[in-house]
């Protein structure tokens, strides 16, 4: 996958992104290797637990495992 398709997925896998700011760095986004960092700047407590999980699932999912994923479920952020 391209850091693009990546970050596509992620945006689409991971409906809580969209309180938090997040920046892909690595040596794929210059056209060598095959690293990609993603830094998440935002809340923590709950919303960001909530987050990493699904982080996880996505990228479970993504490796195209059987495993179903039960951390996906909606949170209303307390803000």
């Amino acid at each position: 996958m391209t850091a693009s398709e990546i970050a596509a997925y992620l945006l689409g896998k991971c409906a809580l992104l969209e309180h938090f700011d997040a920046y892909m760095f690595g040596s794929t986004l210059h056209g060598v290797g095959q690293d990609i960092d993603i830094l998440i700047v935002g809340p923590g407590g709950d919303l960001l637990a909530q987050l990493k999980k699904e982080i996880d699932c996505a990228g479970k999912a993504c490796r195209f495992t059987s495993s179903t994923c039960s951390h996906q479920k909606s949170v209303t952020p307390s803000l």
